[in-house]
């Protein structure tokens, strides 16, 4: 069970991260991308609902033409694939690019299908990139020891 624990913490830990670099990277890169008019095509808000919680994301779908090749994309900065519980940051989105139907689209000119509406460092990626840091400390704390569980995989805290 403490195994299983430990994979969990640190497999969710290392996506976070893993995945935020990577946002991070792209975006201090596409600052410097050329751009191509774009059209805003939907601009939606997508709820995800479970028994726990409610999720939100801005669906903000476009198209853009680099060298007479049509390119649709959905991205509007890097870091915007994963769910928020903030569906003000989400709806914010949705309501700027639904007013806006002509787009400025800055695109990668190695791979013109990777495109981003709002280029650079988002700061909501940062929010991810703790999560990450988080997860895998905490998973490593379980691995040696350093936060003890109990036989049953709980968190055990003992007072002094």
């Amino acid at each position: 069970m403490t195994t299983l624990i430990i994979l969990a913490l640190c497999g969710v830990g290392l996506y976070f991260l893993a995945y935020s670099c990577l946002s991070i990277w792209r975006g201090a890169k596409s600052r410097n991308w050329p751009t191509a008019p774009g059209q805003v095509m939907t601009s939606d808000l997508q709820k995800i609902v479970d028994q726990d919680s409610v999720m939100y994301r801005a669906q903000v779908i476009y198209k853009y033409n680099v060298q007479g090749q049509e390119y649709v994309c959905g991205r509007v900065f890097f870091g915007d694939g994963l769910y928020s519980n903030l569906a003000v940051h989400a709806g914010k989105e949705v309501v700027r690019y639904r007013q806006v139907k002509q787009v400025s689209v800055h695109y990668d000119p190695d791979s013109p299908n990777r495109a981003v509406l709002q280029p650079g460092i988002n700061s909501m990626i940062f929010i991810f990139l703790s999560f990450g840091i988080l997860f895998t400390v905490l998973g490593i704390a379980v691995a040696t020891g350093n936060i003890p569980l109990s036989k049953q995989g709980r968190l055990t805290m003992r007072c002094n």
